[in-house]
């Protein structure tokens, strides 16, 4: 790049002359301006020295670039501007400077002490110079190249917040989605720069140290690795969808509960990459990549404070890339841009406005005799077996907590028992009720029988993703050991298998 340099000490002199001899013709608040030709040398000797000490190939000037008073009406402004230029990642064209006034014996304004802005603005008014000299046309200011990253093949993450330099968003044609058990993520808007922000690199890199400029205290863009295509996107991370019934176990996680965290990659082409960066910390280590994860270890996940970050994938593939959030080893994968999501396990969530329903169905209490006098015998006790219960809601869910994901085009319907009562009543007596075995859905003409690894405080069935109505019952079945006795009072222990007569029934419809 070819910056401009000013050569005060070549034309200092002829330019002091043309500008002080029309000093007279400025004023500022009414008042005329005793210095304002020497003020503008001023400034341009700033301007010259910020030019020259901004990082390598960061901006750019024309040798007609120099410094403008603005007009205000009869007056000029409290700022001068100093330009064209051009900033790698900026659309202001202008350097404002600032400066202090004082009145001299000759009651005229006296301008000094200028101060040079850290950012480049685009001045309202008219700019105008005491010698008559106008502002270079700004298409005569080559447009800086930039310093060009090395990192390729990457993809990071970072809170949007934590970004200081400037970026410009556009909405996609279509929101993408994507709907795991720890989170909702969503990517409404790609930013229009094709620079990288050097926030990312050096977060990439675990190194915060940059190199000073006087155009935003950093080196602020990068352009991209060569060979590579930039992309870089909004994605805000939030609470997902309530998935099941809370669990009841404190700190202790159920026996097979399947780990509902979520981490996320990028897929380009036939790249696959791995997303640096945290979800919850801004922090990395040094020379430490960290995978962006957010923790769950089983349905429900925690709720998450709405949040917004920055995407950036530095690839080899210029088309769009896709976005794949992993659960429990299975995959589901985002198109950005289009929002088309492909995936080998349950897209219920994308496809049911609803996944929870109240059910509200209070069984109460019943009790059936197990074992009868004639199977006690003569001197035993019959064995009866109270159960009950009521049924607070029902989900229709992509994952569950034991049963982890449902296959593609299935779901789990899980229904949320609560007070459940099983209880044989006698010390001499043992009932052994098979939970799975015990509930049965049926759902059009067919019976579906629950899942094994349920845990007992729900019944977990494997129906169509398109389930609308299910008619589900509960009739306790299982094992019971008791006591037999004759007319003699011998006694051993026997076993038999049982299902009470009447079943428990509920009704789910889910919309």
């Amino acid at each position: 790049m070819n910056l401009r340099k000013i050569s005060v000490a070549a034309a200092g002199a002829v330019l002091a002359l043309a500008l002080a001899g029309c000093s007279s013709s400025v004023t500022l608040q009414g008042e005329k301006v005793g210095n304002a030709g020497e003020f503008l040398e001023e400034a341009d000797q700033l301007f010259t020295e910020t030019v020259a000490n901004a990082p390598a190939d960061s901006l750019s000037s024309s040798d007609d670039s120099r410094c403008f008073y603005e007009k205000n009406g009869e007056d000029i402004t409290s700022v001068v501007h100093c330009g064209p230029v051009k900033i790698l990642g900026h659309e202001g064209n202008y350097f404002p400077i600032s400066f202090e006034t004082k009145i001299d014996s000759d009651s005229k304004k006296i301008l000094s002490d200028p101060q040079v802005s850290e950012a480049a603005a685009n001045p309202a008014g008219e700019l105008f110079r005491p010698d008559g000299k106008k502002p270079a046309d700004i298409g005569s200011v080559a447009q800086p190249a930039g310093p060009q990253a090395t990192q390729k093949n990457f993809a990071v993450v970072m809170p949007l917040d934590s970004v200081s330099s400037p970026l410009n968003f556009e909405d996609l044609e279509k929101r993408s989605f994507l709907k795991a058990p720890a989170a909702n993520v969503s990517v409404a808007q790609k930013a229009t720069n094709e620079l990288i922000p050097g926030e990312v690199l050096s977060k990439l890199q675990g190194n915060d140290a940059s190199s000073e400029s006087s155009s935003g205290g950093s080196q602020e863009f990068y352009r991209p690795a060569e060979d590579q295509s930039l992309s870089m996107y909004k994605i805000s991370v939030g609470s997902p969808d309530e998935l099941g019934p809370k669990l009841d176990t404190g700190w202790s996680q159920p026996e097979g509960a399947k780990d509902a965290g979520l981490s996320l990659s990028i897929k380009s082409g036939s790249q696959r990459l791995n997303v640096a960066g945290s979800l919850t910390s801004v922090s990395f280590g040094t020379n430490e990549s960290k995978t962006a994860t957010i923790s769950c270890s089983s349905v429900p996940c925690q709720a998450l404070d709405g949040k917004d970050y920055l995407l950036v994938v530095s690839s080899e593939d210029s088309a769009a890339p896709s976005l794949v959030g992993t659960t429990d080893g299975k995959d589901q994968t985002v198109a950005l841009g289009t929002g088309q999501v492909s995936s080998e396990v349950s897209s219920v969530a994308y496809e049911r406005e609803r996944l929870r329903q109240q059910v509200s169905a209070a069984w109460g209490t019943q009790t059936e005799e197990i074992v009868s006098q004639k199977a006690a015998g003569e001197n035993g006790e019959p064995t009866e077996l109270t159960f009950g219960g009521s049924v607070g809601s029902a989900y229709l869910t992509p994952f569950e907590t034991t049963a982890g994901w449902a296959p593609e085009g299935k779901a789990w319907l899980v229904l949320q028992v609560d007070d459940m009562v099983l209880d044989e009543g006698y010390y001499s007596s043992d009932a052994s009720v098979d939970w799975p075995k015990s509930w049965t859905a049926k759902v059009g003409k067919q019976s579906i029988a629950a899942q094994p690894e349920a845990i007992s405080d729900r019944a977990v069935f494997e129906v169509p993703a398109n389930l609308k109505k299910a008619d589900v019952s509960f009739q306790p079945s299982g094992v019971v050991t008791y006591r037999h006795a004759d007319e003699n009072y011998s006694s051993n222990k026997k076993q038999k298998a049982f299902t009470v007569e009447k079943a428990l029934k509920v009704e789910v419809e889910i919309p």
